[in-house]
């Protein structure tokens, strides 16, 4: 299991974060912090793999902490979750040691992805032996892999339309979907049926009285 460490002080980007690292197979929370005093404090006691670091603390400069946790006995690797999008702080991201830089809102599908190819890169660094230059310049690029293309016949603004309607009630079936956005069962389905195995919902079966359980879905995070 990789230790992941958040640190954060907005409570509910921090309990987002919690539950969609704890969504990754692979991964665990060991420590949840609001201020650079805190996480130092959490680091040197749980000595997390990864963090995901804010860059605006109470108490501190996210990006001093990323560099001290990069270069502590730890070495723990960062990647740095924000609100900030301008370039002076993502090349000081860069200078810190941080991975990568996702800026807030942070979507689920988005850390996961970013999270298992991390996965996948710890693997490949785990084999001893010489590399060819190609190689390398995987090993260099596998965080930074171009997103996912959708399957056919989906299209972004409707995936978006499916996200919205889910994240905005209760579960629904495929059928409700279709009535609400104006779209064929199935290709409800197809869409609901991606979320599902990007970890962006879940899906579970309901039971009545008769007939087939009904597959409810519903938003996570």
């Amino acid at each position: 299991m990789i230790a992941t460490l958040i640190v954060e002080d907005d409570p509910v980007a921090s309990a987002a974060l919690t539950r969609f690292v704890a969504h990754v197979p692979g991964f665990t929370v060991v420590g949840v912090a609001a201020s650079v005093t805190a996480a130092r404090a959490v680091a040197a006691q749980r000595r997390p793999q990864l963090a995901l670091i804010d860059i605006s603390l109470p108490d501190g400069n996210g990006l001093e902490l990323a560099a001290e946790l990069r270069g502590g006995c730890t070495g723990t690797d960062v990647i740095v979750v924000t609100s900030r999008s301008d370039l002076y702080a993502v090349r000081a991201a860069i200078r810190s040691g941080a991975l990568h830089y996702l800026v807030k809102p942070v979507r689920l599908a988005a850390l996961s992805q970013l999270l298992r190819r991390y996965q996948a890169l710890q693997r490949d660094l785990a084999v001893e032996g010489l590399v060819s230059q190609p190689q390398i310049d995987r090993l260099f690029g596998t965080l930074h892999a171009p997103a996912e293309q959708l399957p056919k016949g989906l299209s972004e603004p409707t995936l978006d339309a499916v996200r919205e309607t889910l994240r905005s009630g209760p579960d629904l079936s495929a059928a409700e979907l279709a009535d609400r956005l104006g779209v064929s069962r199935p290709t409800a389905g197809r869409y609901l049926e991606h979320l599902v195995q990007s970890g962006v919902a879940e899906v579970e079966l309901r039971y009545g009285q008769r007939g087939r359980p009904q597959r409810r879905y519903r938003a996570l995070g």
